[in-house]
């Protein structure tokens, strides 16, 4: 029916909308317009052959109206001829039945624009508040391949409101290596995914990529060998096959199993009903916040890409399963750049090196072993979640001196 191609087409907005960051990262921006002008000409299919059929039941609908009064009228007025009717009454009836015939024949109109407006209601308030991305100057560049290699040189972002997300950062990670950004809630980590990703572009400094600046590139052709697993995890409402194998649509079965046992959730899908074609539901509402990211981070690691970027994204899983998962991760980071953005020391320690952010500035970088017993921030959260105390249990300490995530 028409209300569920509308259905479909405003669920394909929201889920895109909602979605767009997981869209733009995986460069998937023409497979999703590909499928919304699908749902469109599908759409407007249905509507050409409703407006046939208006075209001809509306002629016929005012030919029935119009042989109905001339009906009226003549019974009518042989009525009155007989005396059984006076004129009076007549012309009284003829008039109620002509102010009676347009408000029935606008309750099918009515009854189907309120069908067409429930079909969008429960997801119009979060297209209305979504806010609009600044439109990015896109490079002419292609980025056919990458080792890896980047680079932040004197790196400065401010957001449009004058707030300074991040302040004169350089850093670099080499091709195969696993850095970690480390730092209290707010002090910009967050901010160094938008400007790898190319969300935003940086305000002074540059972000290089293979020693070329990232604006060069094609933010398309960029972000293909990007694999991000977002801090907030979208997934469609889609099977979970389908979700894994968002930016990798031809990848085999076999793939996707393998990307879903190093992401430690292949045994979780094995032992539902319908396996991997099991559909996640709305914002996958069919799964908790823990199998959400695993599936998201099998969905990064089936693409394949020469730099992963996990945004905090083993935040709701136990610590069991978190380091299983990195332990895997481990095998297969050899093979690329990987940057893990985290509040949790576990998740960390085990890094090539550690970038400590405090108030969107560099304030220390080594490893884990170094900068453990050296007396700075990354100390001070190490001992305080050492002596029991969770990763967000470190914000007290540094309040007031945080700038912006």
């Amino acid at each position: 029916s028409l209300q569920n191609i509308i259905g479909k087409l405003t669920s394909a907005i929201q889920q895109n909308v909602m979605g767009i960051k997981v869209v733009k990262a995986f460069a998937r921006e023409d497979f999703e317009i590909s499928k919304f002008e699908e749902i469109g000409r599908e759409r407007f299919r249905l509507q050409l052959k409703i407006a046939k059929l208006g075209a001809f039941y509306g002629p016929l609908m005012d030919f029935a109206a119009a042989t109905g009064t001339t009906f009226v009228l003549w019974y009518g007025g042989m009525q009155v001829l007989n005396g059984t009717l006076t004129l009076g009454e007549l012309v009284a009836f003829n008039t109620y039945l002509t102010i009676l015939v347009g408000p029935v024949s606008l309750i099918g109109w009515t009854i189907s624009m309120l069908q067409n407006a429930i079909a969008a209601a429960d997801r119009i308030n979060e297209i209305l508040l979504t806010r609009q991305e600044t439109h990015l100057r896109d490079g002419k560049k292609e980025l056919n391949h990458t080792r890896g290699h980047v680079e932040f040189k004197h790196v400065s972002l401010a957001y449009k409101s004058g707030r300074n997300a991040l302040m004169d950062i350089s850093f670099e990670a080499l091709p195969g290596e696993m850095v970690a950004i480390m730092g209290p809630t707010g002090s910009g980590k967050s901010s160094i995914v938008n400007l790898i990703s190319r969300f935003y572009d940086a305000t002074e400094g540059k972000v290089l990529i293979d020693e070329t600046d990232i604006r060069d590139y094609r933010a398309a052709s960029l972000r293909r060998h990007i694999g991000l697993v977002a801090q907030e995890t979208f997934l469609f409402n889609a099977t979970i096959r389908e979700n894994i194998a968002f930016a990798h649509p031809g990848a085999t079965l076999a793939e996707v199993q393998n990307a879903a046992k190093i992401a430690n959730i292949h045994n979780y899908i094995m032992s539902l009903p319908e396996n991997y074609e099991t559909v996640v539901g709305e914002r996958g509402v069919n799964l908790s916040g823990g199998q959400k990211q695993r599936i998201s981070i099998a969905r990064a690691l089936l693409k394949d890409p020469a730099i992963l970027i996990l945004d905090d994204s083993t935040s709701a899983l136990d610590t069991e399963t978190e380091l299983m998962i990195h332990k895997e991760l481990k095998s297969v980071a050899k093979a690329r750049t990987v940057f893990i953005i985290a509040h949790r020391i576990s998740t960390v320690k085990h890094a090539d090196r550690i970038v400590v952010l405090d108030g969107g500035r560099i304030v220390e970088t080594g490893r884990h072993d170094d900068l453990a017993n050296a007396g700075g921030l990354y100390s001070q959260i190490y001992h305080i979640q050492l002596s029991g105390q969770d990763a967000e249990g470190a914000a007290p300490v540094m309040e007031g001196r945080t700038h912006g995530r």
